[in-house]
């Protein structure tokens, strides 16, 4: 619990199986590690049926090619594999929250890899609600 509110490691979730009607994420997918464990925990604890709603940046001259840009050695230490690490903000570390992947048009095919997801993807323009520019890509996962 922070301030509060429970706070859930995705990779190693507490939750049982077949819980959810809906899991929802923003901007989270790029921080963590093993993206892997993060689908196959969320499929896991989805009702049949249940959706995984869940933004994060794709970066559309990575067409083919998602990569890692971070890992997590078994001691804990990160281990940087790109020279100048990137941060995003985040109120509550002043340093801000690691980016461990950027993600490209190829992720649809991987996240299904990982766990028997239907994936779709939508990318939108509404300048009505000011929803304007890059990274405006929402992912629909669909557990079967």
């Amino acid at each position: 619990m922070i301030n509060g509110f429970r706070n859930e490691d995705l990779e190693n979730q507490t939750f049982g199986d077949d819980t959810f009607d809906c899991v929802i994420t923003m901007d989270v997918m790029e921080h963590v590690f093993h993206p892997e464990r993060v689908y196959s925990e969320v499929y896991r604890t989805l009702k049949p049926g249940g959706y995984y709603l869940h933004t994060f940046p794709i970066r559309k001259h990575l067409v083919e090619a998602s990569k890692r840009l971070a890992e997590i050695k078994p001691d804990g230490s990160i281990n940087h594999l790109t020279t100048k690490p990137e941060y995003h903000h985040n109120p509550i570390v002043q340093k801000g929250s690691l980016v461990t992947y950027d993600y490209g048009y190829d992720i649809s095919r991987q996240i299904a890899q990982w766990a028997p997801f239907d994936v779709r993807i939508a990318r939108f323009w509404d300048q009505t609600h000011g929803i304007i520019g890059e990274y405006t890509e929402v992912v629909v996962c669909r557990k079967r």
